[in-house]
């Protein structure tokens, strides 16, 4: 399955796999996530209050490490909590930010799946005119109405949850293609799992009968209440264009119409963006410009000796035909990278310190 782990590794061995960096022993470099279970009885806020009552004698102790920190960091710092999360949560850097994307795109395929139903709705009420006469002769023959409008209910069901069905096995295959899409673009690990739990199979369920039974309850209620009489004697000329039904057809377009010039103009904006971020000037030319990522230290190398390749290197690729200039930086061009750091100015009081961004 993709994103699972094909190998896990001991921490013991971890300086063996990064050879360039180590971490396990600076106390202020976060890198791990703790896991642990529950014993019974215990809830999460139980746990979470016994965690806490280690936090102040573990904030101190990191404060010493902190010597020239300004009393009002120190205070921020004191605030500082234990946080639970459950182990089936995503534990994604940016998942405040894609959840805010996700419950965008949930909205705008809320007005998909409601212009859908809106046309579905309309094609069933088409279809029960169409079944005027055979509704008519059912209902002379012993037919309850009520039988009538369970069968066309029934049938506008089946359809929402055989669509929902189709929709899930489809939506599976897309999400596929693009997380492989999306792993083969960069460094080819995938670190989402697009398969279904049953979360979502339970959801895709309720939508579907939902919308069945909200959309199927109008062509049900106009298919059975056709009357007999008028209808045996042919008359369905005037009856299939007769007033409710007319207006609430035309109420289904209009209102197509308008969820879809919401999304149009949705989309309008959205490409504008797009466009905007593409053209957008950035302060250099990007089509004469090469980057590439080089790291001297996995030659085991010292720093000096590493900084010392880095300046040779540069000095060799000057030399090049048609290389007008050379660079080395740590933060590349346009990563979505965030440096920050406290900064003091020479000859002023010591503050608060001024924090840059880059």
């Amino acid at each position: 399955m993709e994103g699972v782990p094909s190998i896990y590794v001991p921490m013991a061995q971890k300086t063996q796999i990064t050879t360039t960096w180590d971490g396990m022993d600076n106390p202020n470099f976060y890198f791990l996530h703790v896991y642990g279970v529950l014993r019974p009885g215990v809830d999460a806020k139980a746990a979470k209050a016994n965690l806490d009552s280690l936090v102040g004698p573990m904030i101190e102790d990191e404060l010493r490490g902190f010597p020239s920190m300004s009393a009002r960091g120190q205070a921020r710092f004191r605030t500082k909590r234990f946080t639970l999360i459950p182990a089936g949560t995503s534990l994604l850097a940016d998942r405040d930010k894609l959840e805010n994307a996700l419950d965008l795109l949930l909205g705008i395929v809320g007005l998909v799946l409601l212009i859908a139903c809106a046309n579905v709705a309309n094609l069933l009420m088409a279809r029960a005119s169409a079944r005027v006469r055979e509704v008519a002769v059912r209902m002379a023959l012993g037919a309850g109405r009520a039988r009538l409008m369970r069968q066309m209910l029934v049938e506008s069901v089946l359809l929402a949850l055989t669509g929902g069905a189709a929709g899930m096995i489809l939506s599976i295959w897309i999400l596929d293609g693009l997380l492989f899409v999306q792993g083969s673009g960069s460094n080819g690990e995938i670190f989402l799992n697009s398969q279904p739990n049953l979360r979502v199979a339970l959801f895709s369920f309720a939508a579907s009968l939902f919308t069945g039974l909200l959309f199927g309850i109008a062509p049900s209620i106009r298919g059975a209440g056709f009357a007999i009489v008028e209808t045996l004697k042919e008359n369905t000329a005037g009856i299939v264009g007769a007033g409710a039904q007319g207006w609430l057809r035309r109420g289904l377009v209009v209102g197509q119409v308008t969820l879809s010039l919401v999304l149009l103009v949705a989309a309008g904006l959205f490409a504008k963006s797009l466009y905007n971020l593409r053209t957008a000037d950035a302060g250099f030319k990007p089509d004469y410009m090469l980057t590439f990522r080089i790291d001297a230290s996995l030659n085991g190398d010292e720093k000096s000796r590493a900084v010392a390749f880095l300046d040779r290197f540069r000095k060799d690729v000057e030399g090049l035909p048609g290389v007008k200039d050379v660079t080395v930086a740590a933060t590349p061009l346009l990563e979505n990278s965030v440096n920050q750091a406290t900064m003091s100015i020479e000859g002023l009081a010591r503050g608060e310190g001024l924090n840059t961004i880059s």
